[in-house]
């Protein structure tokens, strides 16, 4: 089989639709029991605050134990800059303002 078959086959095949982006998110604080001042914080792609609140259980050390709070929606600027998929949980500490605290 020549070479360029070979290329076209292999790419035609591999051809998967990247997820899909997240059109909303928030931003949810976690709070753990066994060490007080110890505040998590975490982008969520998802429209609905209670969705975020259980999705962040899907983060490794989060359990069900530690309090978890919806903030605020996320920005289309900031869905954007993190590139957050739908139903996805990165850690975002560094996203937090001084004007979402309480």
């Amino acid at each position: 089989m020549p070479k360029a078959n070979i290329i076209t086959r292999i790419t035609s095949t591999q051809s998967v639709s990247a997820p899909e982006r997240a059109a909303a998110g928030w931003i949810v604080k976690v709070m753990m029991p066994e060490w007080p001042l110890d505040q998590r914080f975490f982008a969520v792609g998802t429209e609905l605050a209670a969705d975020a609140e259980e999705s962040v259980l899907l983060y490794p050390g989060i359990l069900p134990s530690d309090q978890r709070i919806a903030m605020r929606r996320l920005s289309s600027a900031e869905l954007s800059n993190l590139k957050l998929r739908v139903a996805a949980v990165c850690p975002c500490g560094w996203l937090l303002h001084e004007s979402d605290e309480p």
